[in-house]
């Protein structure tokens, strides 16, 4: 089983893909991590509401039927 994580974030220097990685169950697993995403300042607080967008691709070589 191949397993290809895609995440996409506004500061993708911080994220971990090796952490990511790691906590993935099973395959062959590989994980990028791209610019994209979203940051929403919420200026009452002075905080930061990060976005991420994931996408997640499996494949599995199955049997054929006969």
């Amino acid at each position: 089983m191949q397993v290809e994580v895609t995440i996409g974030v506004q500061h993708p220097e911080k994220v971990d893909a090796v952490l990511v990685k790691n906590t993935l169950p099973h395959g062959e697993i590989s994980v990028r991590v791209v610019k994209g995403g979203l940051d929403v300042p919420d200026e009452e607080s002075g905080d930061i509401a990060v976005i991420a967008s994931a996408a997640v691709a499996v494949r599995l070589d199955l049997p054929q039927a006969q």
